[in-house]
């Protein structure tokens, strides 16, 4: 499906396991790269454009109305996607799609067999094919409501499917997952489309930040890490520097399930500890996105204590209203003690998979970050042990620069206890 057509648009999606991002430059104007804001719904009725579509797909019943659930172009009423999905969702959760990156990935399950949401009893049920094109589709329908009454050069319509598109994925995504990714696209009417890792994704958005002076910053043989810790996914990367200034993949870690979802089930089984009680499925799901919600505001504002309710099915909304306080100082003990630890260079390695963990998906058994890292970073010495005999291949490969990317890893104190580990 890679094509090496010109188009007057080169297109870029970052298809998130939280959320998605869409850039693009013009080249018929200039080469500078804009942000696209994509229009979804926000409410019930109401539309607006935002940075990011919240990678979420709500199967609506009854409670919406078709007026409700309108865009301005003429799309599919049975599905909601964005902002007003992932809300509407922490209302409803067996109705909700999320994770849908993570199930993509999912060796054990056919990815191709309609079976998201996962553990719900509603009929109307998707593979994660189709949902993964749900959102693909979207933005199509999205650029082609702002741009796709334009034309090129040639007089060729500025449609999405008329343009050149670049999709990130992990690098550790494997064979079927990529091919997935593409008949993803295929279903949403995508037709030139090329696929590009993250870790290189995130490497190049660097170089344009930096497209004057990069080459003065990096030197030839020098190794860069990039930890991509998103909302489904942890991912490192290292990336080399050759003699004629190219750019390759030097070593690509395991694909693991680990990320800010296992963050938010954390502090999720803490609530659901202190409240002395097993939640059923769609209580469980309502609880862990308002978990997401709490950990985001008190990692990226000043507010120490956030409060989450929840309301439990029954015939008294009082009675059966459930409430915690979520503090700062709580959410990074989590992160420091669960998934960033102080570790030394000789720690044991994580431990193993064994099982398919919460929700159906093969989460990562160890959730501790900072030993994959550490257990990385020795792969990566075996390998360059192989090329120069004098480095140490049970030691953790010495790096010259870190590449952070991920929405997980934003907050500086995640960053610096990730620095800890490097050398």
């Amino acid at each position: 499906m890679e094509s090496t057509q010109d188009s007057r648009y080169i297109i870029g999606i970052d298809l998130g396991t939280s959320n998605s991002a869409v850039y693009y430059v013009d080249t018929e104007k200039n080469l500078n790269l804009r942000h696209f804001k994509i229009p979804q719904l926000t409410a019930a009725g109401e539309t607006s454009s935002a940075k990011l579509l919240p990678s979420f797909t709500y199967l609506p019943g009854n409670e919406i109305t078709e007026s409700q659930k309108k865009l301005p172009w003429e799309t599919d009423s049975s599905i909601l996607i964005g902002t007003y999905a992932r809300d509407q969702g922490s209302q409803v959760p067996n109705r909700l799609i999320s994770s849908t990156k993570s199930w993509l990935s999912h060796s054990g399950v056919d990815r191709s067999t309609a079976i998201l949401p996962w553990g719900s009893d509603i009929e109307s049920k998707y593979s994660p094919v189709h949902v993964t094109a749900f959102y693909l589709n979207h933005i199509r329908e999205a650029w082609n409501h702002k741009f796709g009454h334009l034309e090129d050069a040639d007089g060729t319509s500025c449609t999405l499917e008329n343009q050149q598109v670049i999709i990130t994925i992990p690098a550790s995504f494997d064979s079927t997952a990529r091919e997935l990714t593409i008949r993803a696209a295929e279903i949403a009417s995508y037709k030139n489309l090329t696929l590009l890792e993250e870790p290189l994704a995130a490497f190049y958005a660097w170089l344009n930040i930096h497209d004057k002076k990069w080459d003065k910053i990096i030197a030839v043989g020098e190794k860069i890490l990039v930890v991509d810790v998103g909302g489904g996914t942890t991912d490192f990367s290292i990336i080399e520097m050759d003699s004629k200034k190219s750019l390759h993949r030097y070593a690509v870690g395991e694909h693991l399930l680990l990320g800010g979802d296992n963050i938010d089930m954390t502090i999720a089984r803490a609530i659901e500890k202190e409240w002395g009680k097993k939640l059923p499925h769609d209580e469980w799901t309502a609880l862990q996105h308002s978990c997401r919600e709490a950990k985001e505001t008190l990692l990226t504002t000043k507010k120490q204590s956030v409060t989450i309710t929840l309301l439990s099915k029954g015939s008294s909304v009082i009675a059966s209203a459930k409430s915690a306080d979520v503090t700062k100082e709580q959410v990074l003990e989590i992160l420091n003690e669960g998934f960033f630890p102080e570790l030394e260079r000789d720690a044991k390695p994580p431990k193993k998979q064994t099982a398919i963990r919460q929700m159906g998906l093969p989460y990562a058994s160890d959730p501790a970050i900072s030993k994959h890292l550490l257990q990385f970073l020795k792969h990566a010495a075996a390998i360059a042990h192989n090329y120069d005999e004098s480095i140490d291949p049970d030691q953790p490969l010495a790096i010259h620069k870190l590449l952070f990317n991920g929405g997980t890893v934003i907050p500086s104190p995640i960053r610096t206890r990730i620095k800890k580990h490097i050398r």
